[in-house]
């Protein structure tokens, strides 16, 4: 039988540009510490430690369908990582192909978004 076996520590450096660190921190648990620093517990929600995750629902309105945006409640700290759900079908878009969030607006012009939201379609929101 294969497997990994790791000490426990209570942290890891930062590591270099373009790398990660995989360690087994002294509460038992699994974290990844990305290059800018972000400490990630592992087979959780991927949030960074100590952030919490913020969902905003959304019945969309002809006001937010014709100018292919809307107003998120905070301003994402990494909104690459924003996940969007339609709940009423059409199920989950991705970031950068189908939106875009800049400051507390994601919007939806040019991508494969545009021209299939209309007024009454529910969104799911979520981002930290």
């Amino acid at each position: 039988m294969a497997r990994i076996r790791l000490a426990t520590i209570a942290s890891d450096d930062t590591p270099p540009l373009g790398q990660v660190s995989v360690y087994s921190k002294t509460n038992k648990k699994l974290y990844l510490k990305d290059d800018t620093g972000a400490e990630y517990e592992l087979l959780t929600s991927g949030s960074p430690v100590g952030s919490s995750y913020l969902v905003d629902y959304f019945e969309l309105d002809s006001a937010q369908e014709a100018a292919k945006e809307l107003t998120l409640s905070d301003t994402p700290t990494e909104p690459t990582r924003t996940i969007v759900d339609v709940m009423n079908g059409g199920g989950a878009l991705r970031y950068g192909l189908d939106f875009t969030v800049t400051g507390d607006v994601l919007s939806w012009s040019g991508g494969r978004f545009d021209g299939i939201l209309a007024s009454g379609d529910e969104l799911r929101v979520v981002f930290y």
